[in-house]
């Protein structure tokens, strides 16, 4: 079993910025990554918005098409019933892609039946959502170097001079 991988924004944009030649992007696509509608939606509008070379832009808005595959929805009962118990468990009231990947998150752990791995860089997100993580026994929360190191140990092709090539940049 291949456990699932929850992606936000920062990340996957992180990702495609250093990436320009598919290689992170095919090791991504390899897992069982998901990500919500509403972090689709942000890549979206954050590449338009935040300092990216115009390589970059076009490189990742070619790339992130291909994602609408990994986009996982809840049923809607089990939103309603969980979106206010994380928002007051967390004391979190906006509904933004940290939000919806922590939900969709303990949707898919109870789902499969598993723990799971969810990556972003947004540290106060991950600072609020830790918590419930924890109390809930969803799974980690990590960040983009922590992804790059699995991707790097997890793949005999990846080179230790690309890895800190990544990290670099």
């Amino acid at each position: 079993m291949i456990l699932p991988i929850v992606l936000d924004t920062c990340t996957i944009l992180n990702l495609l910025r250093i990436d320009d030649d598919e290689f992170l992007y095919k090791k991504l696509m390899a897992l069982n990554i998901n990500i919500c509608k509403t972090v689709y939606d942000e890549i979206y509008k954050n590449v338009r918005t935040k300092t990216f070379s115009d390589d970059q832009k076009k490189y990742i808005s070619a790339h992130v098409p291909y994602l609408a595959s990994k986009i996982e929805k809840c049923e809607l009962q089990f939103e309603e019933d969980y979106k206010k118990d994380i928002q007051k468990f967390c004391n979190y009231k906006k509904e933004n892609g940290e939000f919806y990947s922590t939900l969709i998150s303990l949707y898919i752990c109870r789902k499969e039946k598993c723990r799971l791995y969810f990556y972003t860089d947004d540290y106060p997100a991950k600072n609020t959502f830790e918590s419930f993580f924890n109390y809930q026994q969803i799974g980690v929360i990590g960040d983009t170097v922590d992804l790059l190191i699995f991707l790097y140990w997890a793949n005999s092709d990846f080179k230790q001079k690309q890895l800190e090539n990544y990290l670099r940049n």
